[in-house]
């Protein structure tokens, strides 16, 4: 399933029809502004994760934490403050600024730009969700049917078992876990703690830098599944 699917379909549409019933749209006006603007978040994402490892390790926070993909399953959630406050948050990381990211706003055909300016915080903060339900229905189960097959299978296999071996899906546990109820995505605050730890840890001896290059490679190849077909 491509990537804008997980977010059309999300919850029978009721998700995409609750966005469209506030700006005053049909559901397919909003079907077709999603098809535009998913894509294009996804795109910048992978783009600046494939530059920038604290930015890497920042997407996995949020893949591994697994509460934004509650935005995909209950509707009210996707229309409260929380939800504007995470989508703002995202775009202004992704673009620099809220106002950079509205004008680089994809637009279909028929509907203003002003309106689908405002829409993209809610296309934001659906493609993290949908990014974080790809990860945990499809990545997570080949991960784990790879650590339970021989190990000799060669690409994407061979690099989800490293993966399981360097510890990089832990948080997968506490993901499982109850816990309080929190904001979810909060992007650029994981990209910001990601940047201090990178920083705190630059004088580490080139053994340790070489471990860190091969768990980006992992990072980046899993991150490049979870973004697939976008």
């Amino acid at each position: 399933m491509e990537l804008v699917e997980h977010v059309i379909t999300a919850n029978s549409g009721r998700q995409a029809a609750a966005i469209a019933a506030a700006a005053g749209i049909s559901p397919q006006e909003m079907e077709h502004l999603l098809r535009l603007q998913v894509p294009a978040i996804a795109a910048r994402i992978h783009e600046r994760a494939g530059n920038d490892e604290a930015e890497l390790e920042a997407v996995f926070d949020l893949l591994e934490d697994g509460e934004a993909e509650e935005y995909l399953q209950k509707e009210r959630e996707i229309t409260t403050r929380d939800a504007v406050a995470d989508g703002e948050d995202i775009l202004e990381h992704l673009y620099g600024s809220l106002e950079a990211a509205r004008t680089a706003a994809p637009v279909p055909e028929g509907m203003s730009p002003e309106l689908a300016a405002r829409l993209m915080t809610f296309s934001a903060v659906l493609t993290v969700a949908a990014m974080t339900r790809r990860y945990r229905t499809e990545i997570l189960p080949a991960m784990s049917a790879a650590a339970a097959g021989s190990g000799r299978e060669g690409g994407i296999l061979s690099l989800l078992i490293a993966a399981l071996i360097d510890g990089l899906i832990k948080g997968l546990t506490r993901a499982l876990l109850p816990r309080r109820r929190r904001r979810r995505t909060r992007y650029s605050y994981r990209y910001r703690r990601r940047r201090r730890r990178s920083s705190r840890r630059s004088y580490r001896r080139r053994a340790s830098r070489r471990r860190r290059r091969r768990s980006s490679s992992v990072l980046e190849d899993i991150l490049g599944n979870v973004l697939k077909n976008l």
